[in-house]
């Protein structure tokens, strides 16, 4: 055996010689080293572990919950939530998405480790279930499902545009640029071109802000889908003047044509149908026919006529014609200007009574009864062929 300058035997290691106080040769030394190396290994190993199971909860931010919130109610409920459905559903989002981390377990069999990951929240579907069964929300998610797709589209376009204009704080310039570029705004401006002239047709009377709010409603409701729907809308919409004003467009050639049936029938429109008037006018541009109202005036002249004058009134002819034959001859008689002796003139009334018909001759020899009568020239002639008779009788005259 050789010895090494430190006193060791050749071919031992001096430092487990000197550790131990044994010698080892070469191959007892490298198999005690290599004992070492793994339990040094497997105390960091041990150190190092991961434990078997680890919870992480994944919250949201604030900003992102809310942002989440806001799409989920568009998507289901078809319009953004309100400031207390916001916050309600953020802070039952952030809590439900704590109460339910991801869970990660970890196994090691021998040299091959496992990690199994369960748990945790699906957001949107935790949203979704939500709210559909929120009580408060079930009659708008039934609406949802029934409602024009299209209404539906223009509701949240309005909600837009509403708070672009509560952002513009009344500031005109600002409002006017709105409505010229906004879709919602220009949608509106439109219709209400379009009422406005229909108003103008019609004769209706209307004011900035209800023509504002037709148009809106029209929009909102999709009454434009086709022109006649928007029509008869609008229609539905006309107001018309009260009694003693100027009827214009439509309105007025209605009113003219009630009140000339009215005068025919010996009736004061306005004091017999007043307050009705404008319902009928709006009820005759809705599409009813003036034939029907003109029915209702002839119904009130006929209270009192006989059966027979009843129902020449039922076929639509006027007291004026069938008064004409004592009217022309009461103007006749009593040289009156034609159209001057008015249909409630008591004497040409007792021409007609509920029981009978009085027969022209006698109707005549009443007139000449008729106070007017004696300052005719009829009368005069027939006074002075009188006198002249009478003097002839008594030899005054040859």
């Amino acid at each position: 055996m050789t010895v090494d300058p430190t006193g060791s035997p050749s071919g031992v290691t001096p430092g487990l010689a000197a550790v131990t106080g044994k010698l080892f040769s070469p191959e007892e030394t490298a198999a005690i080293i290599t004992a070492m190396e793994a339990a040094r290994q497997g105390t960091e190993k041990k150190k190092t572990k991961k434990p078997s199971t680890v919870k992480y909860p994944t919250i949201s931010s604030k900003t992102a919950a809310q942002n989440l919130v806001t799409a989920q109610f568009l998507k289901y409920v078809k319009r953004e939530p309100t400031a207390a459905e916001l916050k309600r559903y953020t802070n039952e989002l952030l809590k439900a998405q704590e109460a339910n981390p991801k869970v990660q377990t970890y196994k090691r069999v021998g040299d091959t480790a496992t990690q199994t990951t369960t748990g945790g929240l699906d957001s949107k579907q935790w949203l979704e279930n939500a709210i559909q069964a929120d009580d408060k929300l079930i009659p708008e998610l039934f609406e949802v499902g029934t409602v024009d797709p299209e209404i539906i589209r223009r509701r949240q376009e309005k909600s837009r545009y509403n708070k672009l204009i509560k952002a513009a704080k009344g500031d005109q310039a600002k409002i006017n640029r709105i409505n010229a570029t906004n879709s919602y705004g220009i949608a509106i401006k439109n219709l209400q071109d379009v009422y406005g002239s229909e108003i103008n047709k019609s004769g209706a009377i209307v004011d900035e802000g209800t023509l504002m709010s037709v148009a809106q409603e029209a929009y909102d409701t999709y009454q434009d889908r086709s022109a006649s729907g928007l029509s008869n809308f609008f229609n539905t919409k006309m107001q018309f003047a009260p009694v003693g004003a100027t009827y214009k467009g439509q309105a007025g050639e209605q009113y003219n044509e009630l009140l000339q049936t009215a005068a025919a029938n010996g009736i004061d429109l306005n004091k017999a149908f007043g307050s009705q008037i404008p319902t009928w006018l709006q009820s005759i541009n809705k599409g009813e026919s003036v034939d029907t109202f003109k029915k209702l005036i002839r119904d009130t002249a006929k209270i009192g006529m006989p059966e027979k004058i009843s129902k020449l009134l039922d076929q639509g002819i006027d007291l004026k014609a069938v008064y004409s034959p004592y009217q022309n001859l009461m103007e006749n008689v009593l040289e009156l200007a034609p159209g001057t002796v008015d249909l409630n003139d008591p004497l040409l009334r007792s021409a007609i009574t509920s029981q009978a018909e009085v027969p022209l001759y006698d109707f005549q020899r009443q007139l000449r009864k008729d106070p007017r009568w004696q300052y005719t020239n009829n009368a005069r002639e027939e006074m002075a062929t009188i006198t002249q008779n009478i003097l002839k009788d008594f030899g005054f005259q040859g």
